[in-house]
């Protein structure tokens, strides 16, 4: 009887730890997305904001500029989006004005949160 070896084993390669540090995120609210990409190590945010699957704004944002405003319309929808990271809270927020056909709601809440402490 032969030995045989599992190929996991032999194709896996160390993890790279900065990895770890990064993590994307994508929220849905009908027709309005937010796309953001958190880098933990240095404590940036790049932002993708889109209505009905068109781009209407993106932003980055860190601890010197911990907040933007992106905002626009596509066809009978329209959306205000801000985004803050807080960085005492480990916490990225968002608060949303989005309207279709004339009918606005207000929208905020915690987008992702990395207060490990509370795991």
């Amino acid at each position: 009887m032969t030995e045989s070896t599992s190929p996991v084993h032999t194709l896996c390669a160390p993890l790279d730890p900065s990895l770890l540090q990064q993590v994307c995120i994508d929220k849905s609210w009908g027709p309005l997305k937010v796309e953001a990409c958190v880098d933990i190590s240095q404590l940036q945010v790049s932002i993708n904001v889109s209505l009905y699957g068109t781009r209407i704004g993106g932003c980055t944002i860190n601890s010197s500029h911990p907040s933007c405003s992106v905002g626009g319309s596509v066809g009978v929808a329209s959306a205000k989006v801000e985004i803050t990271l807080d960085t005492s809270t480990k916490e990225l927020t968002y608060n949303i004005q989005l309207c279709v056909l004339g009918s606005c709601k207000n929208l905020s809440g915690v987008l992702y949160s990395w207060n490990l402490s509370e795991i």
